[in-house]
């Protein structure tokens, strides 16, 4: 398998967008390991960034899209059978389009592996994974699954 170059850490990519400092950084970096928490999350906690920001950067770091605030209207109802209601809120993610062999999706942690390979593995189908800040998502499974918790 031919893997493509390299990817640039979150932290640089911040820091040569000009979003943080090195100073930001570096307490971040801190409160990530002493809170056992992924360095944006930190980052967010401390307010050194948005989430609007870091989920563009996360997008440009994964090579992957940012879904509009604006595309939830657009996602036709019909999709929430790929995904049950239950795991979708869970894990924050649902399906925002189907093409041929593919299942395009939107999640509020674009890295988490796990999930991406059961909804692979229950599908059949090629993931394409889009992210969006955490109230686009929110939105978008109330408006295609109903209020969490609700039958």
């Amino acid at each position: 398998m031919t893997r493509g170059p390299p990817r640039v850490q979150l932290g640089q990519l911040l820091l040569q967008k000009g979003l943080i400092t090195e100073l930001q950084l570096l307490q971040g970096l801190h409160y990530h390991k002493s809170h056992e928490i992924r360095l944006g999350e930190a980052l967010l906690k401390l307010n050194f960034v948005t989430e609007r920001s870091l989920k563009l950067i996360l997008a440009a770091q994964l090579n992957i899209k940012l879904m509009p605030a604006d595309y939830i209207d657009l996602i036709p109802p019909n999709l929430t059978g790929y995904i049950a209601k239950e795991y979708a809120w869970k894990h924050k993610v649902c399906t925002i389009r189907r093409m041929n062999d593919q299942l395009v999706i939107v999640m509020d942690d674009p890295t988490d592996a796990a999930v991406i390979a059961a909804i692979r593995d229950s599908t059949k189908l090629r993931i394409v994974v889009s992210t969006a800040p955490h109230a686009v998502i929110v939105q978008a499974l109330n408006r295609l699954y109903g209020p969490e918790g609700s039958p």
